[in-house]
């Protein structure tokens, strides 16, 4: 893996308004970046914010911004692609596996054949 030596200054949405209890989500927004991609830009209930930048070539990165500039990430993390599909599947709720397992014993229910 490489280190890039430029910056990309990715601008947060204005505004980004908190999440509420209500609402009971999290706050997603999506930005295209001139040059740089696009921006997924992510805010939790917690208020916490990060985003995942998906540039031309559709490599990866995970942008994890601080409380001092909303526009600049304080860490960049570059993902190669089997990267990024490592740690989708561990954000998922059930794995790959366990959800192809339940396709299937549904697909023999529906058949008619034994779960």
């Amino acid at each position: 893996m490489t280190a890039e030596s430029h910056r990309v200054v990715v601008p947060a949405p204005v505004p980004f308004p908190r999440p509420t209890p209500e609402r009971g989500t999290v706050e997603i927004t999506r930005t295209t970046v001139p040059g740089a991609g696009v921006v997924h830009h992510f805010l939790t209930r917690g208020g916490q914010r990060f985003g995942v930048l998906v540039d031309g070539a559709g490599q990866r990165a995970l942008l994890i911004y601080g409380a001092t500039d909303p526009d600049e990430p304080e860490q960049r993390i570059a993902l190669e692609h089997d990267e990024a599909d490592q740690v989708a599947e561990v954000l998922h709720s059930s794995s790959v596996a366990d959800r192809l397992a339940h396709l299937e014993r549904r697909l023999a229910e529906l058949l008619g054949g034994s779960t």
